[in-house]
């Protein structure tokens, strides 16, 4: 029978933010053989993030992926592997562990918040990986699946839009940020949204109403 008591007390200092303590706990309940190792490398991963250890955070997230029999562990453990990634500005490794979070996410029919977010999130990978177009195909996926990020994909789009020169559809998005608020987003963080679109709108919209008036004169 596993040590429920140095589990809950690990726990409890992990919710505590004592990240250090409860870290070396956890590693003492991988010897007991009844708890899931992965679950337990998730809990390590996730003490080693808040010390800021980022390597040993990826390793323990990546060992929790490998070894853990419960899905949304493993998908989570993908989604904040590549989280450090991405923060690292190791960008393919980031896009690695997103798609690795969406493709186990399909195959066990699994569409938590760590799923999308690392939809979107592999799509801001391409992004700025300069896959513009691929990102593309991944922000209006999610801006489909998820209210929540809808806001946010569309913004994107526009910035993916204005790198492949699609100036006119980037447009056309900006003005969708006339509308209010969805319901159940966070007004401050929309109006921050709409301040960027107006922003991209302004630089947009001039040099296009004077290209529409050359095209109209050469006609």
């Amino acid at each position: 029978m596993g040590d429920t008591t140095l589990l809950r007390k690990a726990l409890a200092l992990e919710a505590d933010g004592h990240f250090a303590e409860a870290l070396l706990l956890f590693q003492q309940c991988v010897a007991d053989a009844v708890f899931d190792e992965g679950d337990l490398a998730f809990h390590c991963g996730w003490c080693a993030e808040n010390l800021g250890d980022t390597a040993n955070a990826i390793a323990f997230y990546t060992r929790a992926a490998e070894l853990t029999r419960i899905p949304a562990c493993r998908l989570n453990s993908y989604f904040r592997a590549g989280w450090l990634f991405m923060h690292a500005r190791e960008m393919s490794k980031a896009a690695d562990c997103f798609r690795y979070a969406i493709d186990y996410g399909d195959l066990v029919d699994l569409r938590n918040d760590a799923y999308f977010h690392g939809m979107y999130w592999y799509a801001h990978a391409l992004e700025l990986s300069g896959r513009f177009l691929e990102a593309l195909k991944w922000y209006r996926r999610v801006q489909g699946l998820s209210m929540q990020l809808d806001p946010e994909s569309r913004l994107r789009q526009i910035f993916c839009l204005v790198n492949v020169g699609q100036y006119e559809e980037a447009l056309s998005i900006c003005c969708t940020f006339n509308a209010p608020a969805p319901e159940g987003i966070d007004t401050q963080r929309y109006e921050a949204l709409q301040i960027e679109a107006r922003n991209e709108y302004r630089l947009l919209e001039a040099p296009l109403a004077s290209s529409r008036k050359a095209i109209s004169y050469v006609g």
